[in-house]
């Protein structure tokens, strides 16, 4: 929906206002102008969410961005379980609809991520991407997000290139890992899913290189991390490329 130009739609309300009612008092005319203005901002939040971006970046490139793609997935259920504090259930909801944006079918499986693969990640709906950072930034005052893991990874020095040294520092700065050479590799099942974890340390639906598994003896089936390390890295480059 094409939005009417600001100046025309408050010129419109100054010249009605003032043609119908000369005898109001500039603070109600004021108070008039104020309610427009924020039943117009709403609808301008409204119809950009699917876009997936935040309203300041729509009204400064309104022209390049009204012909772009919208978000393929529904978050509605993610906003709702963000909202409630179910840190673990918007985790989840995260990673299915990550699926489902690569047009995967949820199943049963034992190494967490196993399901998206790396033309999944490079070629990632940018759209979808900003649409679910934008909930998780919002729902927990900026301490996670992909946007928020990203900035981590790149202030450890993490650029494009694959550096299993900088991953290895990012997974124990955000709690993925336990510190050392031989620190241990957290499972799903131990990761704290509130508001007390380190900054960064959800969404852990993918990218982190560990099993949905219950017991260590488990754990020892999924195999090596390389390739979920090597799959991370992409992430972030098409989090770089996607502006978030």
């Amino acid at each position: 929906m094409k939005s009417p130009s600001w100046w025309l739609i408050f010129t419109l309300i100054g010249l009605s206002l003032t043609s119908c009612g000369q005898q109001k008092s500039s603070q109600e005319i004021q108070a008039t102008l104020q309610q427009a203005a924020t039943k117009i901002v709403r609808e301008v939040q409204i119809n950009t969410f699917h876009l997936g971006i935040p309203l300041k970046t729509y009204l400064a490139n309104e022209s390049n961005l009204a012909s772009q793609p919208i978000a393929k997935a529904n978050y509605t259920k993610l906003e709702q379980l963000l909202a409630a504090g179910k840190w673990k259930e918007a985790d989840e909801e995260t990673y299915n609809k990550m699926l489902e944006v690569g047009g995967k079918q949820q199943q049963s499986h034992l190494f967490r991520g196993e399901l998206i693969g790396v033309k999944d990640v490079v070629n990632f709906s940018c759209p979808d991407l900003r649409a679910m950072d934008r909930l998780w930034v919002k729902y927990s005052n900026g301490r996670f997000g992909f946007s928020v893991q990203k900035r981590i990874y790149q202030n450890l020095g993490g650029t494009k290139e694959f550096n299993g040294q900088v991953l290895l520092a990012y997974y124990e700065a955000i709690g993925w890992k336990q510190k050392g050479e031989k620190g241990k590799w957290l499972l799903y099942s131990q990761l704290t899913f509130n508001t007390n974890a380190p900054s960064g340390h959800l969404p852990a639906g993918f990218g982190a290189p560990y099993c949905v598994a219950k017991t260590e003896s488990e754990a020892t089936r999924c195999g090596q991390r390389q390739i979920e390390m090597m799959k991370l890295n992409l992430f972030f480059s098409r989090a770089e490329m996607c502006k978030i």
